[in-house]
């Protein structure tokens, strides 16, 4: 599977991103400051050339239903809209969009099926003209053998009269033939497939509105809310990515229930070298616009782009290290003091911690426990106006919950993080 990336410094207008982008910070792009037609971003891709192909809605959901907007190309300059009247698109319900080798865009549409796109033809697969089992084209994921997954069903998104496409299930499509998989001949948890992520060692893994499958070698894992394998906030799953280290970011999202409605509750990781699963960012916790999310997407820089049900948001949460030769953090100034969360959190045994100052300061970092008593001073001199980050190693720690804490001149911010072992 090719890996997407974005690259700030292809366009002026990430110019002023990037500098936000040394230290944890979220950008949210909504009707008001860019060119999406509607708040309800669906899906997400990023091109090698950092273009972003964006999926669009209206308004969605129980409440009712207006229709799609489109498939959106954003340059970091212009905002540029296909829609049925110029474009080869069955339908301005978009699902799912990814990028294969060639940069061909494959789109995923409800009610039209599966759209090839290569920056010239439309090609239009459908349950008339192929195998896949239905037009509701949930997510899509390739792997490096260039098979696509295709998973199935409206994941929710959909109020027809209340009327609920319950999907049919995983397919595989090797640009020949289909292979469909269901939850009678596999050990899906539903037929109703709402995302797919395939990691560099093969292994899938498949998000439902019954919880989370992963794949390796033949075997089916099943993780859910309530099956004590995961801290998933909840069962309905509705998009993944997994990150430069392997973990798997897993968002969450409102779903329609006949005895009641659940809602989305955050994001979520999944770390890869503990397998154990990581802390939840919510509407609580963090700066996300809502607890709905509908695609997450990681760029090479490691921002985390997420789309949620009212607006776009971006989020570092280790900032961005290197991204011009000549470039280095201390070179911009930022414009007040902060202390940044810690990175990762949970964590074993090693966490980033990340602060900013806006002249030279005296500077004392330094890690209490519970009780309070200081077990470790990570910085303790005077130090140049610019962002600084420290890495503290807690292999000699007992697991449990820690403060750090940050003064700097007539600056004195505390913050917590757990060390997981």
């Amino acid at each position: 599977m090719k890996h997407i990336y974005f690259a700030i410094l292809a366009f002026p207008f990430f110019f002023n991103t990037l500098i936000f982008a040394q230290n944890e910070e979220w950008f949210v792009y909504d009707t008001t400051n860019s060119g999406l037609r509607g708040y309800y971003v669906n899906c997400l891709a990023i091109e090698e050339n950092g273009n972003v192909w964006i999926g669009n809605y209206s308004k969605i959901g129980h409440g009712g239903f207006t229709g799609g907007k489109g498939l959106i190309l954003y340059d970091g300059l212009n905002w540029t809209v296909y829609d049925t009247l110029n474009s080869g698109l069955p339908t301005e319900d978009i699902s799912c969009i990814t990028i294969d080798n060639s940069d061909t865009k494959w789109i995923g549409t409800y009610g039209g099926g599966l759209v090839k796109y290569d920056d010239e033809n439309w090609i239009i697969y459908d349950i008339t003209n192929s195998g896949i089992p239905s037009n509701n084209v949930s997510s899509i994921c390739i792997d490096d053998s260039g098979n696509k997954w295709i998973g199935t069903g409206t994941g929710g998104l959909y109020d027809m009269g209340g009327l609920y496409d319950n999907g049919n299930g995983l397919a595989k499509f090797n640009d020949t033939d289909w292979i469909v998989y269901n939850s009678s001949n596999s050990e899906l948890p539903s037929n109703n497939i709402t995302c797919i992520e395939i990691d560099d060692s093969g292994t899938k893994y498949i998000g439902t509105i019954e919880g989370l499958v992963e794949i390796t070698d033949g075997y089916w894992e099943v993780y859910t809310s309530t099956s004590g394998t995961s801290s998933l906030p909840t069962d309905v799953i509705s998009c993944m990515a997994i990150d430069i280290d392997r973990n798997i970011w897993v968002g969450t999202r409102y779903w329609f229930y006949e005895n009641g409605d659940e809602y989305g509750k955050g994001i979520v990781q999944l770390i890869r070298d503990t397998f154990g699963w990581g802390f939840v960012y919510d509407e609580g916790n963090s700066e996300l616009p809502n607890n709905d999310i509908y695609c997450i997407e990681i760029d090479k820089h490691g921002n985390i782009w997420i789309g949620t049900r009212e607006g776009l948001a971006k989020f570092n949460g280790d900032g961005v290290s290197s991204v011009e030769d000549d470039l280095t953090s201390t070179e911009i100034i930022p414009h007040s003091f902060k202390l940044n969360n810690n990175y990762p959190n949970p964590f074993n045994p090693t966490t980033t911690i990340g602060y900013q100052l806006p002249a030279v300061s005296d500077v004392e970092l330094s890690i209490y426990n519970l009780t309070g008593q200081k077990v470790a001073t990570l910085v303790s001199e005077r130090q140049n106006a610019g962002y600084h980050k420290v890495e503290w190693d807690a292999s000699g720690f007992a697991s449990g919950l820690y403060y750090y804490r940050l003064e700097a001149g007539e600056f004195l911010d505390v913050k917590k993080m757990i060390l997981l072992r």
